[in-house]
């Protein structure tokens, strides 16, 4: 009796062991793709990835090539990045939950919600900010001309580089000539209208841009535990190092993309954790908000870009995400169910939508070989 007693138990401990044998068979896969992957990088080239089943199934991450040139550190999944324009995901979805809590309407004139000065330097821009929506601005479409210039990327690098305020950058957008198109008419990306976004939020939320988000979007409750904004919040991982036509970026001052068109800081884990959060509807408390950061502001959007989200073709198939200037994205393939991010340390070595249908590839031959190779479970005594 007693020796049949133990069977039962016997069989609970090796339960586990089985049900992880073919998660660490996928992790290894996936490792080994990566660590084969060939688009013409130097294998020095920092790399970072992330792969997140949508439901179940094992995340992975992987890291290679170095994260600071100078001093030849080696880059790990734990460091983040400056995801730049990856922000307006977040920055559209913290509008949309104000919009939720009654604090504002999507069709609201701009003017009722900026501060006063920005609608005098806006009128005297040659904008009608009574004309514009909150929604304009939320989808590309409100006709703003862009503050960001290679001109302006270049300052950084050399004795012009400063500290940037919000009302300099809505004023290098007004100097840079007369409205694009009317309101609601032209889609026509702009960082200033996602800077003026980020002033919105701040005043009904009542507090700085990232602590607004923070709280918005739970973070901490959710486990965003390495997202954070830099110079704005302390650092909450290593930060890599990252390069533009090879220059070190590094050590511009944050403020020249810092007040809700870009500024956030993250792991891909944590990039493709919070675009998993947002698809699956656990940041609103109504379906509509996300379908509105779907849907398309007209009819010919690029990438048939929404408010913070948009669709890229990898493969044939439309992904739904976004990407940041500096080569980082995160993407969700809805055939796969699963979110793919990450990020390249050198802006100019790769497209993203390579690596994105890369790793999808790479995914596929995973899960496919896993199917193949999964042995029959033990039968219960």
């Amino acid at each position: 009796m007693r020796l049949l007693a133990l069977v039962p138990a016997l069989a609970l401990l090796a339960a586990p062991a089985f049900a992880d044998a073919p998660k660490r068979a996928m992790q290894a896969c996936l490792q080994a793709h990566f660590d084969a992957l060939d688009l013409g990088l130097d294998k020095a080239l920092g790399v970072s990835v992330a792969v997140l089943p949508m439901q179940g199934g094992e995340a992975w991450q992987g890291a290679r090539g170095v994260a600071d040139r100078d001093r030849g550190e080696a880059l790990t999944t734990g460091h983040a990045f400056r995801i730049a324009s990856n922000t307006k995901t977040y920055t559209a979805a913290a509008v949309l939950r104000l919009a939720e809590q009654g604090k504002l309407g999507l069709d609201d004139p701009i003017a009722a919600h900026l501060p006063a000065a920005f609608v005098v330097a806006l009128e005297e821009g040659g904008y009608d900010p009574r004309a514009i929506r909150i929604r304009h601005l939320l989808t590309h479409t409100a006709g703003l001309r862009e503050h960001v210039s290679e001109d302006f990327l270049l300052r950084q690098a050399g004795p012009e580089a400063r500290e940037w305020t919000v009302p300099e950058q809505l004023d290098l957008a007004m100097a840079a000539g007369a409205p694009l198109s009317p309101p609601g008419t032209e889609f026509h990306y702009s960082d200033t209208g996602y800077v003026l976004l980020g002033s919105i939020i701040e005043r009904h939320a009542g507090q700085p841009l990232p602590a607004a988000l923070r709280e918005l979007q739970a973070w901490d409750a959710n486990g965003l535990a390495h997202t954070w904004f830099e110079m704005l919040d302390p650092a909450r991982a290593p930060q890599a190092h990252q390069y533009w036509q090879g220059r070190d970026t590094r050590g511009w001052h944050p403020s020249f993309d810092l007040y809700g068109g870009g500024g956030i800081v993250a792991t891909p884990a944590d990039m493709a954790a919070f675009l998993r959060l947002l698809l699956e509807g656990r940041l609103f408390e109504q379906s509509a908000s996300l379908q509105t950061m779907r849907t398309p502001g007209v009819a010919d959007a690029w990438n048939d870009y929404g408010a913070g989200l948009f669709e890229l073709e990898v493969d044939g198939e439309r992904l739904t995400g976004h990407s940041g200037f500096w080569n980082t994205f995160a993407f969700h393939s809805p055939a796969d169910g699963v979110v793919f991010a990450g990020a390249v340390v050198e802006k100019t070595a790769l497209p993203y939508a390579a690596l994105v249908g890369s790793l999808r590839g790479a995914y596929r031959d995973c899960a496919a070989g896993r199917k193949e190779a999964a042995p029959a479970a033990p039968e219960s005594p």
